[in-house]
């Protein structure tokens, strides 16, 4: 039997744990929200905002119509950027980030933001938009549910 001050102690320590609960989440679980970003980016062509990526120049989107490419901003080429792409955790923050290299050897996730925002953006690129917020919530609830319920010795249903 526990009692009502051992349950609150209980809870406490969720409450505590909580933010670090669901980075430990989202780590067991990056390969699926890495894809979320992904996703984000080569089909729904938006970043953090929901605005859309900047466009390609008419030259640069010939080029990839030219090789088989929609020409829609997406963010690959080679598919180097995409496929190397890992998540970082780190408290309260977290992004999806690729140790993918330009040319002149900078962060190609680095350059392509700076890129976008010369559009006007100042939203993220390597960020979920808001409707990608909950598939990524809905990615990590089990586990952060799971963690709970150790925590509290409750039993999940």
């Amino acid at each position: 039997m526990t009692t009502i001050s051992e349950m609150a102690e209980r809870w406490r320590r969720v409450n505590e744990q909580f933010t670090e609960m669901q980075g430990e989440a989202m780590t067991e679980q990056k390969e699926q929200i890495v894809g979320v970003i992904v996703n984000q980016q080569q089909s729904e062509h938006v970043d953090s905002s929901g605005s859309p990526l900047r466009p390609y120049s008419p030259r640069y989107k010939l080029l990839k119509q030219e090789i088989g490419k929609s020409g829609d901003t997406d963010f690959d080429l080679t598919g180097e950027f995409h496929s190397e792409a890992d998540l970082i955790v780190d408290g309260e923050t977290y992004l999806v980030n690729s140790p993918a290299l330009t040319d002149k050897g900078e962060l190609k996730s680095e350059w392509l933001q700076k890129w976008n925002e010369k559009a006007g953006s100042k939203a993220s690129i390597m960020l979920p938009d808001d409707e990608n917020k909950g598939v990524i919530w809905r990615i990590i609830r089990p586990d952060v549910v799971t963690k709970i319920a150790d925590t509290t010795g409750c039993t999940v249903a």
